[in-house]
């Protein structure tokens, strides 16, 4: 069994918290995706493969886009977020599926060293 919602919040806002201790010079935006239920019925929000994360820090007088897909327990990619990874790649840009927070930091210095 994958995590539940509150543990992948939980996670989300963990990670959020531990780039921007860690990254001064950088900002995280959560993009919701999913099925909201409204008084109306259903409503799709998002983008099916978008992920949960996207942090935008400065890097050598730059900016950097990195896409983080937050994951608990043995949860793994869906068809549609390998999608997004691929795309995404092709871009040269940075894909984490983020576990822990620590783990994400360590990603993030791994490709831009010295930031």
């Amino acid at each position: 069994m994958t995590g539940s919602y509150t543990e992948h919040q939980k996670l989300l806002k963990e990670i959020q918290l531990e780039i921007q201790k860690t990254f001064k010079d950088s900002r995280t935006f959560p993009l919701y995706t999913g099925t909201v239920q409204t008084t109306f019925g259903y409503l799709s929000v998002g983008q099916p493969g978008w992920p949960d994360l996207l942090c935008v820090l400065l890097y050598k007088s730059q900016l950097v886009a990195i896409a983080i897909e937050i994951k608990t327990g043995k949860a793994v990619l869906s068809k549609e977020q390998k999608h997004f990874k691929k795309m995404w790649e092709e871009i040269h840009g940075l894909f984490i599926v983020g576990r822990t927070p620590d783990q994400v930091v360590t990603e993030i210095k791994g490709r831009y060293v010295d930031v």
